[in-house]
């Protein structure tokens, strides 16, 4: 009795095994298709104060979709876009700034065998600003009126994707961002932060 609950159990975690490493692996040729949501740290958005205060792009909630294409078990190619919904923070009247990123990124898998996959991430793109009204107020001693614009952005990060079934990936993932700018005038280039998680489907 005992040997045949030996089998058994043998047979189970062979099953096992066998299921997982289906499941658990980055497959050359494949598509992934997925959403992601989280947060973003933001940063000085002009190089001057406006009516005696500082101007910053706030913390605030990103969500977009992203595809990524595996042409080796290594190495993907990942499109994404990503929308930064926040507000110009410390002018007079903090209008809504949301910001649109587009960006294409390089993307590497370290354990592509694995269940779990930790990646590195870099890419380049734009990133344009939506202001829903212009900023103003005293700039250098002028009353001044500053719009948005649109500038070039670059990002560095990494994460892990999380196989949870032959097609169904969950996936979290951290990248610095530089944008070049975000407004018409007086700009300053940002240093910001994305955490996001996400939900993905392979074909």
């Amino acid at each position: 009795m005992s040997k045949k609950i030996w089998l058994i159990g043998v047979m189970f975690t062979f099953l096992l095994s066998i299921t997982t490493f289906v499941f658990a692996e980055v497959k050359q040729g494949t598509s992934e298709l997925g959403i992601h949501i989280g947060g973003v740290i933001g940063d000085d958005l002009m190089d001057t104060t406006v009516s005696g205060a500082a101007v910053e792009l706030d913390n605030g909630f990103v969500w977009g979709i992203d595809y990524t294409y595996n042409f080796s078990v290594n190495w993907g190619l990942e499109g994404r876009y990503s929308w930064h919904i926040s507000e110009a923070a410390g002018a007079p009247t903090s209008p809504d700034l949301d910001v649109h990123i587009f960006d294409i990124n390089a993307v590497y898998h370290f354990n592509p065998e694995s269940q779990t996959v930790f990646y590195a991430t870099a890419g380049f793109g734009w990133a344009s600003g939506d202001l829903d009204a212009n900023i103003t107020g005293i700039i250098n001693g002028i009353d001044q009126s500053v719009g948005d614009a649109t500038g070039l952005t670059f990002n560095i990060g990494g994460g892990l994707k999380y196989y949870a079934t032959e097609n169904i990936i969950l996936r979290g993932d951290i990248r610095y961002r530089y944008i070049d700018e975000l407004v018409s005038e007086f700009e300053e280039s940002l240093n910001t932060f994305e955490i996001t998680a996400g939900v993905g489907y392979r074909f």
